[in-house]
């Protein structure tokens, strides 16, 4: 949890402060949302290895995923129009 919200508050910080020439670095080394992916990913692994079964905390995995694709999605459209 820790880690994720620290990459929220990155890509907050970003979106405040940054430009776009640094957001778009920041997105090639190191972005906000893959590694948001990647922790979401290792948590339903380990779930699958603890209990063969995401249970309640799937359905707000998916939920999360679903949210990181539809951000992708209009970050890449923000930074398109600010081209």
């Amino acid at each position: 949890a820790i880690e994720g919200s620290q990459c929220v508050a990155d890509q907050i910080r970003t979106l405040v402060r940054g430009s776009r020439g640094q957001e778009l670095m920041g997105v090639m080394y190191s972005d906000p949302y893959a590694r948001i992916l990647e922790l979401i990913e290792e948590r339903e692994y380990r779930l699958m290895q603890e209990s063969n079964d995401l249970g309640a905390q799937g359905v707000v995995l998916g939920s999360a995923r679903d949210i990181l694709k539809d951000l992708v999605k209009t970050r890449a459209q923000r930074l398109s129009n600010e081209a």
